[in-house]
């Protein structure tokens, strides 16, 4: 709640080290939770956005040899085969600066955007390619199950956990 008595979150997890109800607390922001209890009233389960690439924090190390004026975006590592990503174009080594219009300031950012993001909906990407920007846009998929995720990540192992984010 907020000071004017207002709903802003709703608690997900309790970490306490007794077990009782003291300690810190998780919420889902508000704005989130109404989403998703739209959708499930609406259609009985929830849709989440996919564009099936994995995703890379950029460092000072990484903006300098990719010649970017700053360490931000989202350095494309891995495309899933068949993803909205791949039919859209998107190549290891672009970085994502915005999505539909929002900077993105770290890696991070992005997978909650395209989840929230409805599945047939198209996004505008701005890219940095080459040392250019450029625009795309992709049609957003519905996230795959953990299974299917599990065979894409068998089909193409990642190289390292940081790839592993299903949202994005």
């Amino acid at each position: 709640f907020n000071v004017r008595g207002e709903v802003v979150g709703v608690n997900s997890q309790i970490y306490s080290r007794s077990g009782g109800y003291q300690g810190v607390s998780f919420a889902i922001p508000i704005d989130l939770a109404m989403e998703v209890a739209a959708q499930l009233e609406g259609k009985g389960k929830v849709a989440r956005g996919w564009l099936g690439l994995g995703l890379q924090e950029i460092d000072q190390v990484l903006a300098k040899s990719l010649k970017l004026e700053k360490p931000e975006g989202a350095l494309v590592t891995q495309i899933f085969p068949n993803s909205p990503a791949q039919k859209a174009g998107l190549e290891a080594g672009d970085v994502i600066l915005s999505y539909n219009g929002q900077a993105i300031l770290q890696s991070g950012n992005l997978p909650a955007l395209v989840g929230r993001t409805p599945p047939n909906e198209n996004a505008t990407l701005e890219i940095w390619r080459n040392g250019a920007k450029k625009t795309i846009t992709v049609k957003i998929a519905q996230l795959p199950s953990d299974e299917e995720l599990a065979k894409l990540n068998d089909e193409k192992a990642p190289e390292s956990p940081e790839e592993l984010s299903p949202a994005s």
